[in-house]
């Protein structure tokens, strides 16, 4: 008979053991402790927290929700914190806190290989956090969750920097719930000692309006208004449009980018300045971009100076509008290369050179009812580029508007029925054939 192992029941020992102390840990990490004054504080006052112990761990959630009658202040000084989950909100929708620190110290967000959270309480009218932010876990999430029955708006600002605390790419995502709720992050974001991707969700909007000149890890954004207002918001990464409004609110009138674009979904745009988009924009499939300016001649532009293109595929792009007017201005300046139909249903298009509207064969130019394209420029070869084998559709319904510093000259005969010219201001000779109505 083979002899049983001596050391077989001091192995199960062991290994109980181990778990034993496992399970020990992993409770104290996630301790949960709640702030006891109805107002603000010091944070590293231990009287101040359930328990009576101050709030430092990886992991940890800390909930500071009161029914406050004031603004209330929660400041620490000194070291650093670490926590995993921080809820923080009024509770009768009528204050908000601020949440800082003195002395340089840090909030680390930490949650270990989980998410670490900071969220806004639907009970408050918005939080600010001033405290500087180390992102030490590969996933954060920053959430405003308004409630769903509130109008009015509900704005969490971060206005502490926020940097990667290790090495690694450290995944931002902001999230808001409803259109009335909003994070505006105004201080700098940088790379730190990894790499930071922001990821913007939810309905609600997004302001970026620091300088982010060191961050690498890109911008995306999938739902929502992205407002793009300072010069370094994207950071170098590229920019992922897979859905939702991007707009300059800032005030100033115009904002210039160069990032690469990945465009992976319809997009709006909702600004009333300029924003300048220069890098290449790839499509992955058909596009539409709606234009939901005022209609005034304040109305926003969105202008896209880099190449559209589409691979060897053969996608179309759509301009929509809503509201008075025409809705604000589309202005494309690059050789865009895309494959499909060009359809303006809606805003001003404004085709800057010969190059800025594929060569597609008949038809590929659509004009509808509350759409209008404009082209300016003098082209070398006429008019031909944009209109030639009837690539104007006969079915456009829209306005066709040539710019005073236009050279255009085309022959569409047979291809319309009518063809209306606006009034001749500059004195520039026109020269037609066919049967036209000039008015």
């Amino acid at each position: 008979m083979k002899p049983k192992s001596l050391f077989l029941l001091p192995r199960r020992k062991v290994l109980l053991g181990y778990a034993t102390i496992g399970i020990f840990l992993n409770a104290g990490a996630h301790a949960q402790q709640t702030w006891v004054p109805a107002g603000g504080g010091e944070y590293n006052t231990a009287g101040n927290w359930s328990g009576g112990a101050i709030p430092d761990a990886q992991g940890a959630t800390v909930i500071i929700s009161k029914d406050i009658t004031a603004t209330a202040a929660i400041t620490f000084t000194g070291d650093n914190r670490r926590l995993g989950i921080l809820q923080i909100g009024d509770t009768n929708n009528s204050n908000g806190y601020t949440f800082g620190t003195t002395a340089g110290a840090t909030l680390i967000l930490d949650n270990g290989l989980s998410t670490a959270e900071i969220q806004s309480l639907s009970g408050s009218i918005g939080q600010t956090i001033a405290a500087p932010l180390r992102l030490d876990s590969a996933s954060v999430k920053i959430s405003n969750l308004a409630a769903a029955s509130t109008t009015s708006t509900r704005t969490l600002t971060i206005s502490g920097a926020i940097s990667a605390g290790n090495t690694g790419i450290k995944t931002l995502e902001l999230f808001t719930d409803i259109t009335s709720s909003g994070i505006n992050l105004t201080s700098a974001i940088s790379n730190g000692s990894g790499t930071v991707a922001l990821n913007k969700t939810g309905i609600g909007t997004l302001t970026l309006s620091g300088n982010n000149s060191t961050m690498s890890g890109g911008v995306t954004l999938n739902a929502g208004t992205l407002n793009i207002n300072s010069t370094n918001a994207l950071g170098t990464g590229a920019l992922t449009l897979n859905g939702g409004n991007i707009g300059n609110t800032s005030g100033t009138a115009s904002f210039t980018f160069n990032n690469a674009i990945n465009w992976g979904g319809d997009i709006g745009y909702t600004g009333n300045q300029t924003l300048v988009l220069g890098g290449a924009m790839a499509m992955t499939g058909n596009r539409t971009i709606a234009l939901n300016g005022p209609g005034t001649a304040t109305a926003g532009t969105l202008t896209l100076n880099g190449a559209i293109t589409d691979g060897a595929d053969t996608f179309s792009l759509t301009t929509t509008s809503s509201g008075p007017g025409i809705g604000a201005v589309l202005r494309l300046t690059g050789a865009n290369t895309y494959g499909g139909t060009t359809t303006i249903n809606g805003g001003l298009v404004r085709f800057i050179n010969a190059s800025s509207l594929p060569s597609n064969g008949a038809d590929s130019l659509v004009i509808g009812i509350n759409g209008a394209v404009s082209v300016s420029g003098a082209f070398t070869t006429g008019l031909a580029p944009i209109l030639a084998d009837a690539r104007l559709s006969g079915a456009s319904t829209g306005a066709l508007a040539l710019q005073l510093d236009s050279n255009v000259d085309f022959d569409a005969s047979g291809k319309f029925q009518t063809l209306s010219l606006g009034a001749d201001v500059g004195g520039s000779a026109v020269t037609y054939t066919g049967t036209w109505l000039i008015r």
